[in-house]
C-alpha cells in the first residue's frame, strides 16, 4: 500500500500520452516546462507533437538526473519564470516526478534554502 497527497494532477496509465495535450487546452494552459531525463524521450516526442497540434508551448528541461540536488530544481524554477511557463508536466520516473513536484514548491513558496522567492527573510 502506499499514500501521496498533492494537491495538483498526477496521471499515470496505459494510453494517458494522448490525453495530455487536450487536458492542457481545456485548463487554457499555454506553455508547459517539461522535467524529463532526455528530450528524445520516445513519450515525450508523442506529447511535443500533439502540443505543438494544439497550439501549446514547451520549454524541454533535460537536466534532472539520478538525485537531483537544489542547483537543479532551483535553476529549474528561474527558468520556468523566465520562459514564462504556466504548468509543470514531468514525464520519467522518480527523480523527475520528484524534482517537478518540489520545482511546483519553491515556484509558489521560495526556494528550498528560505530565500522566498529571490528574497532575503529573517526566518
Amino acid at each position: 500500500m502506499w499514500e501521496m497527497a498533492v494537491n495538483k494532477k498526477i496521471i499515470f496509465g496505459e494510453k494517458k500520452i494522448k490525453e495530455t495535450a487536450t487536458l492542457f487546452k481545456e485548463k487554457g494552459l499555454k506553455k508547459a516546462f517539461v522535467a524529463v531525463y532526455s528530450a528524445d524521450a520516445p513519450a515525450f516526442l508523442e506529447i511535443k507533437k500533439d502540443m505543438d497540434l494544439e497550439g501549446i508551448g514547451t520549454y524541454v528541461y533535460d537536466a534532472v538526473k539520478s538525485e537531483p540536488d537544489l542547483h537543479v530544481i532551483n535553476n529549474g524554477c528561474k527558468i520556468f519564470l523566465e520562459e514564462k511557463c504556466d504548468c509543470i508536466l514531468a514525464i520519467g520516473g522518480g527523480s523527475v516526478l520528484d524534482a517537478a513536484k518540489a520545482r511546483y514548491a519553491v515556484h509558489k513558496r521560495g526556494t528550498c534554502r528560505g530565500v522566498p522567492n529571490g528574497r532575503k527573510t529573517d526566518s
